[in-house]
């Protein structure tokens, strides 16, 4: 932050915008992004991009060292249902099922001890949310049409308080745009993600973290998100090399 702004802040910079919280015991990296969130979504976002493409078979994994230092837990509950998805779904790796829970359970068991004594798996954030989705949104909008754009998230940055980012991508949509617009959002990425079951399994691993983030309010997940998508016919490729 110092280098990028000239000074050091802790919490938000108020004219740059510049990022610094922590995890736990944790220093969550804003990295050039300034965000820990956004540096944790675009580590993600890059290496599900590049296990699209045999190419990047080994470096895609450099890809996520951004992502380990963010320490920002969506993008994690991400990369691990992306990876569970894909994994079980190969008929050769269910036979490796019970030699993983053999040797895993054990490991697991003592990870799970070790994290919660640092508090690292403490449900205080989620419970937050929870107290705050039931008792401090108070918005005017219709079940199936919403109709509330403009006065939840971006749109009312500025006057401050928690209906500025929600913290739910599925309650803005249902806010913004109703039980119809939810509904035409997914089937418009369903359309998009047909017959690749990777897409299927990215789609499942951001519906999941839609519910504690909202997504929708990241550049990053904005500029990146829909090129998870694009189709490029390799006969396209091939007739414009030899161009």
């Amino acid at each position: 932050m110092e280098l990028m702004t000239g000074r050091y802040r802790w919490g938000i910079d108020p004219e740059y915008k510049f990022k610094m919280t922590n995890f736990s015991k944790f220093w969550r990296s804003p990295a050039l992004i300034g965000n820990p969130a956004s540096v944790g979504y675009f580590s993600i976002l890059t290496y599900l991009l590049m296990d699209q493409n045999e190419k990047f078979k080994k470096k895609k994994y450099f890809a996520l060292i951004p992502l380990i230092f963010s320490f920002v837990r969506s993008p994690y509950l991400i990369f691990i249902v992306y990876e569970f998805f894909k994994f079980f779904t190969k008929k050769k790796n269910l036979k490796k099922l019970v030699l993983l829970l053999k040797v895993g359970m054990p490991v697991g068991v003592l990870t799970f001890i070790s994290l919660a004594k640092n508090n690292i798996l403490s449900t205080a954030s989620l419970y937050d949310r929870v107290h705050l989705w039931t008792t401090q949104i108070n918005v005017d909008y219709n079940f199936l049409f919403g109709g509330a754009i403009g006065n939840v998230g971006g749109g009312v940055r500025g006057i401050g308080g928690f209906i500025e980012t929600i913290d739910s991508s599925w309650f803005f949509f249902l806010f913004s745009s109703g039980f119809i617009g939810i509904v035409l959002i997914i089937l418009f990425i369903l359309q998009k993600i047909k017959n690749n079951n990777k897409s299927f399994f990215i789609l499942i691993a951001f519906f999941l973290a839609g519910f504690l983030v909202h997504l929708t309010q990241s550049i990053v997940f904005l500029g990146i998100f829909p090129l998870l998508f694009i189709k490029i016919k390799k006969e396209k490729v091939i007739h414009n090399l030899e161009k």
